[in-house]
């Protein structure tokens, strides 16, 4: 589909020497539709096209590539939260928690407003107190004599 396309031509522009301009690429508003940007894949560019392959990368579900995508555009821009935030999305997806927490935090730190971090953030210790009521459910089922996991669990 549009996403497996996107990635060939991002990988493409990548692949192009930084003085060889065969390919123009633009970037739209999100909901106006409008041109904002103009580019080509020249060196000063890579940042926008190794993010472009990394959220391509995370909708087609192939996440350790687009963390190292993620990886390669934080060389290029290391105080960017957005980037933080993709990249702590695709270890959320590819099960790496304390990862991604670590990413949503350090999208805080750069930017202390950014909703999406700190909604993403807040989710997942969401679901870590979750899971530490579910395990101490467990103790007191498996355990039902015993007083610890009944004071644990509070």
């Amino acid at each position: 589909g549009q996403y497996q396309q996107a990635r060939q031509d991002y990988l493409l522009a990548l692949a192009q020497s930084t003085a060889e301009t065969s390919t123009v690429f633009f970037r739209q508003q999100a909901f106006s539709g409008e041109v904002d940007q103009l580019f080509t894949a020249h060196k000063s560019n890579q940042s926008f096209v190794f993010t472009a392959l990394g959220l391509a990368e995370t909708k087609l579900e192939n996440y350790s590539a687009a963390i190292i995508a993620f990886d390669s555009a934080l060389k290029h821009q290391p105080r960017s939260a957005d980037l933080y935030v993709n990249r702590g999305l695709a270890f959320q997806k590819s099960e790496q928690t304390d990862r991604a927490i670590e990413d949503y935090q350090k999208a805080l730190v750069l930017s202390p407003g950014h909703l999406l971090a700190r909604k993403n953030l807040e989710a997942l210790q969401q679901s870590y107190v979750m899971s530490d009521f579910a395990l101490m459910d467990s103790a007191v089922v498996n355990n039902p004599h015993l007083p610890y996991a009944y004071a644990e669990r509070g």
